[in-house]
């Protein structure tokens, strides 16, 4: 008898625990319609150890179990749907949820497949009201680099992001945040390319002005446009005049957007010159732009061309050059075709250094000029005929002396050199005054190394007076430092 009624009372009990542990139940959900970081809220039974929440078969990322009779989600993800919930004993499902797709947007209509015409242009997105953010996907589609920038407002520039370049075409995206929440997608991407400054009409090359022009001095600065965001410029000079010069090919990288051909390690008078531009702004230099060609000013012909020279003492000249540091004249007898080579620091001969020269005989004489330690070619041959005479002692015979100057650049902001033409080699003394006759500065200097001098770094903005004297000769120069 004892043995039966605790079998019925262990009945009892197995059947109250199983009606503890009934299935789960859904009895509505409110909002019946939501998007990514709305709240729903699941009403029900039985929520006891849920193990997932499902909105249209897709499972919530995270979610609340406030009471065995409710459940909060906030929306992270989801489709439209039966709501299910599921735990231990079984799965509850209730149909009629709605899923709000993601707010989207993407860069406007206008700017879409275009080229911007400056680095620093706003990209915009069209503007999504009650927008909080918008995330700005780039992807550069050379090299497939993605960078992402989020922003309050609905625009940026390429000049925001950590890594951009000129004439690159880029893929952008844009995700939407409301209320704090991003929505989680992007909208459909858009090509944006940066300008194309290696096009032919780019701004990757030599300003025009200068582009197949013959520079009237070796000093002349070569200069491309100033970009914005431009880090660097590098310039690639190719030499098309010699083939056998040294340094065929020199590449020279400044931060300024100009350079001058004195600042590579060789350069030359009389020679065509191709040069590239690449630019770089905060990652590696870009392809080089459309080439220029630019020649350096002519190797002159002799001041004395044509000419029947009296006496072999006389001096037979060319003008003197700016960064000249060696003449070579290449004299040939046009009777016997016999040869001779002259190299000297100066910038006249006499043919007195001529070995055994044909009195009262027609020469042709070529010059070429050394400037950084290799001459250039040859310039254009000058005729002259030799003295009648035989050689004499240059102490007995006047010479012909020419002698004029001109200082540059003038303004100058540095400061400036001096282009001195002297068919003597005496020493000039260069004397520099401010405009109450106070003098400032006195040097002297030979013909052939004036060139090289460098005058008014100390010199404040204002007017000055260059006194150049060899001799009997003097020029005064009017300069202006800035």
């Amino acid at each position: 008898m004892k043995t039966k009624l605790l079998s019925i009372i262990l009945c009892v009990f197995f059947f109250a625990s199983d009606l503890s542990a009934q299935a789960p139940t859904i009895s509505s959900f409110t909002p019946t319609s939501a998007g990514i970081g709305q709240t729903v809220t699941i009403a029900g039974t039985n929520f006891t150890d849920v193990s997932q929440v499902t909105i249209g078969g897709v499972a919530v990322g995270g979610f609340t179990q406030d009471s065995n009779s409710q459940i909060t989600i906030s929306l992270g993800s989801g489709a439209t749907g039966d709501v299910s919930v599921t735990t231990p004993s079984g799965t509850a499902i209730l149909s009629g949820f709605t899923f709000t797709p993601p707010v989207t947007t993407q860069i406007k209509a206008a700017q879409c497949g275009t080229t911007i015409s400056a680095i620093n242009t706003l990209i915009a997105a069209v503007c999504i009201p009650q927008a909080t953010g918008y995330r700005f996907e780039i992807t550069n589609t050379s090299t497939s680099t993605v960078q992402i920038l989020e922003r309050a407002l609905n625009y940026f520039s390429l000049t925001m992001l950590a890594s951009y370049d000129y004439a690159t075409t880029y893929s952008i995206r844009v995700e939407v945040q409301k209320n704090g929440i991003w929505q989680g997608s992007f909208g459909s991407s858009c090509m944006v390319s940066s300008p194309a400054i290696l096009a032919p009409d780019g701004a990757a090359q030599l300003t025009p002005s200068q582009c197949d022009s013959t520079f009237e001095s070796i000093n002349t600065l070569i200069a491309t446009t100033s970009l914005a965001g431009v880090t660097g410029y590098r310039f690639r000079v190719t030499n098309m005049t010699d083939i056998d010069a040294p340094n065929q090919v020199q590449i020279i990288d400044r931060k300024m957007s100009w350079f001058g051909l004195t600042m590579l390690e060789t350069y030359n008078y009389g020679t065509a010159y191709i040069i590239e531009v690449a630019v770089k702004t905060n990652g590696d230099y870009t392809d080089f732009g459309a080439p220029c060609q630019i020649r350096t000013p002519a190797v002159p012909e002799l001041d004395n061309c044509g000419a029947t020279i009296p006496d072999p003492a006389i001096l037979i000249s060319v003008r003197s050059l700016a960064k000249v540091t060696a003449y070579r004249y290449e004299i040939t007898n046009l009777d016997t075709y016999m040869v001779t080579t002259i190299d000297r620091a100066q910038n006249w001969f006499t043919f007195n250094q001529v070995p055994s020269y044909s009195p009262a005989s027609q020469y042709g004489v070529r010059v070429a000029l050394m400037t950084s330690g290799s001459f250039s070619l040859f310039g254009e041959a000058c005729e002259l005929r030799s003295p009648d005479i035989s050689r004499v002692s240059e102490t007995k015979t006047d010479k012909f002396i020419s002698f004029t100057a001109t200082a540059y650049p003038n303004p100058f902001s540095e400061s400036f050199s001096i282009d001195l033409t002297a068919s003597s080699d005496e020493k000039n003394i260069i004397k520099a005054y401010d405009m109450t006759g106070r003098l400032l500065e006195m040097k002297e200097v030979s013909s052939a190394e004036i060139q090289n001098q460098e005058f008014g770094q100390n010199y404040q903005s204002g007017v000055y007076n260059i006194v150049i004297s060899q001799g009997n000769n003097v020029r005064t120069l009017r300069i202006i430092k800035r």
